[in-house]
């Protein structure tokens, strides 16, 4: 190899590791705690209890100009064939997911679930429902026993009818590099995916308060 070739390799491996370390110190703790404060990202979360050894986690929040119970009927009628899943519609649909786009209705035929329940996806195992305290708590986990996770959703009330809407996400991979980085990975997708499913449910609570939508 010429001196020049090595060079590049070197500028290149180089880049590739200060891309990365970037990425672990400012990138990550960003996005993993999008919108939360720091008592919320570090403190304990109803449905903790489900991953109890988490070897990833995700805490992000934003608040609702409405009550809960005006954000609680979009969210228990999340799944295919039912209300959607309140994100980026067009690769939910482009993968799959759904096969329509988001409800902007609240559907009374899917306001009952229970712990044993399931939303159902497009394609994949349905989310199993593992906790449900009406207007205060959903928590969703994985089909897969090796593959533990946790998509826990908060209803803080707060004053003047808002309320903080927290979501968090536990995840424990299967050991071996492979399934680490393939959490990383998703890891990532959530971010984008999440991040506009807070923005849709605070606009659907805020537009069912303010009598935009029912």
């Amino acid at each position: 190899m010429s001196r020049s070739a090595l060079l590049r390799l070197l500028a290149i491996a180089f880049g590739a590791a200060a891309a990365a370390h970037a990425y672990v110190r400012l990138f990550t703790p960003w996005q993993r705690n999008w919108g939360a404060t720091q008592e919320e990202s570090e403190g304990p979360l109803e449905g903790d209890e489900f991953v109890d050894t988490s070897q990833g986690q995700t805490t992000r929040a934003i608040t609702v100009d409405a009550p809960p119970e005006c954000i609680w009927p979009w969210l228990v009628q999340m799944g295919y064939r039912r209300g959607g899943f309140y994100s980026w519609d067009f690769l939910d649909r482009l993968f799959r997911i759904l096969d329509a786009p988001s409800s902007k209705r609240v559907l009374q035929e899917f306001q009952q679930l229970a712990p044993g329940d399931e939303v159902p996806v497009g394609v994949g195992p349905a989310f199993p429902v593992l906790r449900v305290e009406p207007a205060r708590v959903l928590v969703l986990g994985s089909a897969d026993p090796n593959f533990k996770v946790s998509w826990q959703t908060v209803l803080r009330p707060l004053p003047g009818g808002r309320t903080r809407l927290i979501t968090r996400n536990r995840v424990q991979p299967p050991p071996g590099l492979g399934n680490r980085i393939g959490a990383m990975v998703i890891d990532i997708a959530a971010f984008v995916m999440v991040r506009r499913w807070l923005k849709v449910l605070k606009e659907r609570g805020e537009g069912l308060a303010t009598g935009r939508y029912e």
